[in-house]
């Protein structure tokens, strides 16, 4: 049974960039995460080319990982530290889980 992902977006501007705060809701866990626009983007190919991850609806995302998927994910952020946890998905994409 595959988990499912909740993620809302909220954006912010600023002078440079584009922030977008996510909340991600599992079945275990709940996280925060800001990413700037270019670094979503990078995400969101990632995990769509990688994991299948549907197409934005307004500001919510709702991602489809199988258990394995997220089993893989939830590893790597079990192996960081927990005073900046961190996602390495790989060289080019990490996810900042931020209290």
């Amino acid at each position: 049974m595959a988990d499912l992902l909740v993620i809302e977006s909220t954006g912010r501007n600023s002078r440079f960039q584009t922030q977008f705060t996510f909340q991600i809701q599992t079945q275990t866990k709940n996280y925060n995460i800001t990413k700037s626009q270019s670094e979503l983007s990078q995400l969101y190919k990632y995990l769509h080319k990688k994991h299948g991850v549907t197409s934005p609806i307004r500001n919510r995302f709702l991602w489809f990982l199988t258990t394995q998927n997220w089993q893989y994910l939830y590893e790597k952020f079990l192996q960081t530290s927990f005073s900046r946890p961190e996602i390495l998905v790989d060289s080019k994409v990490k996810i900042f889980l931020l209290e």
